[in-house]
C-alpha cells in the first residue's frame, strides 16, 4: 500500500505527485517548442501605419498572389497615374481607374487597404500655368473633387516638384483652395515633402512647410535621394539625416500628420565612369551575395561590385536600412513610413 506523505500542513499522494511532475516537465517541452517555432514562423504584418507608392505601370506585371499580399498588408496603397494640365485639366482618368479594376486592388473589404490616387503635374511649364490662373486652380479643384467622389475614394495625394521656388506660396493657396473643397466631402489631402535640412534649396524651398501645415491634411517626408545621379557615391539616405528632418518638419506638423518616406532602392557609380545606376533593393541581395558589403552608419550596405571590365560603388537601402528608419518613425511617434516604392523590396512579384 502506498502511504502518503505528511508535512507542511497537507497530505499529497506520491502517484498525484508524479502527475503533476509529469505535466510540469510536459508543459515546459511544450513552451520551448512553441518558442522554437515562434522564431521560424514570421509574425503577420500589421498594416495599421504602413503606406506604399506603387506605379501604376506596374500593377500588370505584379502576381495575383503578391497583390493580395500588399492589400491586406498596407493601411494605404497610393497609385500614381493622373495629371493635372495647365488649363486644370485632370488627364488619364478612365486609363487609371481601368488598371485599378484590373488589378483587383479596389475592393470594400475592410481588411484591404485604402487607395489614394496620386497626381502630378505634366510638366513645369504646366505647373506654373496652373499656379498661375485662378481660373485654372478651380477647375483643377472641381475637376479632382469629381473624380474621387466618383470612385469613391477617400483620400488623395499629390506630389508637385521642381517648380521655381517663387513659386511655394502660390502652391499652397491652391492645396488651400483644394483642401477646403476636399474636407467638406470628408476626403484627406496629403502631400509630398521635399527635405528642408541639407537638400538643395532650388528644390526644398518650393515646399515652404510652414505654411503647407495649414493647406493639407497629411505629409510624406520625402527622406531619400540624398546622394543621387547628380552627387558623389553615398547613401540614398541617411539615418542621422533622416531625425533632423523629421525634428524640424515637426515644429509645424503634429507627429499624427507626417509619414516618413522610405527608400527601397540605392545607386551604383560605375568607377572611371559617368554613369548611375538605379539598383533596387530586390535586385540588391543577389549583389549582397556575390560581393561583401559593410554597413554604413548612414543606414545604407555597401558593396564593391568587382567583374572583369566593370567595377562599381554600390549603396542599397535595403529591408534592415528600412527598419532602422522605421525605428525612427516610432521614435519620433509619427503617423508610420511610406516605402517608394513597392515592388522594388524584397519580395517577388
Amino acid at each position: 500500500m502506498v502511504k502518503p506523505i505528511v508535512g507542511l500542513g497537507y497530505r499529497l499522494n506520491p502517484l498525484r505527485l508524479f502527475y503533476i511532475f509529469f505535466l510540469f516537465i510536459s508543459l515546459f517541452t511544450f513552451s520551448l517548442v512553441s518558442q522554437s517555432e515562434s522564431k521560424e514562423i514570421p509574425k503577420p504584418i500589421n498594416p495599421k501605419n504602413q503606406w506604399g507608392y506603387i506605379v501604376s505601370s506596374s500593377l500588370q506585371k505584379f502576381s495575383p498572389d503578391y497583390l493580395e499580399s500588399i492589400s491586406k498588408s498596407y493601411e494605404i496603397l497610393c497609385i500614381n497615374g493622373l495629371e493635372l494640365n495647365g488649363k486644370g485639366q485632370l488627364r488619364y482618368t478612365s486609363q487609371f481607374t481601368d488598371k485599378i479594376s484590373k488589378s483587383g486592388l479596389k475592393s470594400k473589404d475592410v481588411t484591404r487597404a485604402t487607395i489614394y490616387p496620386m497626381i502630378i503635374v505634366s510638366s513645369i511649364r504646366d505647373g506654373i500655368e496652373l499656379l498661375n490662373s485662378d481660373k485654372s486652380k478651380r477647375k483643377a479643384t472641381e475637376l479632382i473633387l469629381e473624380f474621387l467622389q466618383e470612385q469613391g475614394f477617400k483620400g488623395v495625394h499629390l506630389d508637385i516638384e521642381y517648380l521655381p521656388t517663387e513659386y511655394d506660396l502660390k502652391l499652397v493657396d491652391f492645396l488651400n483652395e483644394l483642401k477646403s473643397a476636399l474636407s467638406e466631402k470628408k476626403i484627406k489631402l496629403t502631400f509630398a515633402v521635399f527635405p528642408q535640412i541639407d537638400f538643395p534649396a532650388n528644390t526644398s524651398k518650393l515646399h515652404n512647410v510652414e505654411k503647407l501645415v495649414s493647406a493639407v491634411d497629411e505629409v510624406v517626408l520625402m527622406s531619400y535621394d540624398y546622394h543621387n545621379k547628380k552627387t558623389e557615391a553615398g547613401c540614398v539616405t541617411s539615418l542621422e539625416w533622416t531625425k533632423k528632418n523629421l525634428t524640424h518638419l515637426l515644429k509645424f506638423f503634429k507627429p499624427e500628420q507626417v509619414w516618413l518616406g522610405i527608400p527601397a532602392y540605392g545607386y551604383e557609380w560605375v568607377l572611371d565612369s559617368k554613369k548611375v545606376n538605379i539598383i533596387s533593393s530586390r535586385d540588391g541581395q543577389y549583389y549582397e551575395k556575390k560581393w561583401d558589403g559593410t554597413r554604413e552608419s548612414s543606414g545604407c550596405l555597401k558593396i564593391l561590385r568587382e567583374e572583369k571590365k566593370k567595377t562599381s560603388m554600390i549603396f542599397l537601402a535595403d529591408e534592415e536600412t528600412r527598419n532602422k528608419m522605421k525605428e525612427i518613425a516610432d521614435e519620433f511617434k509619427i503617423r508610420g513610413t511610406a516605402i517608394w516604392r513597392l515592388g522594388l523590396e524584397e519580395k517577388e512579384e
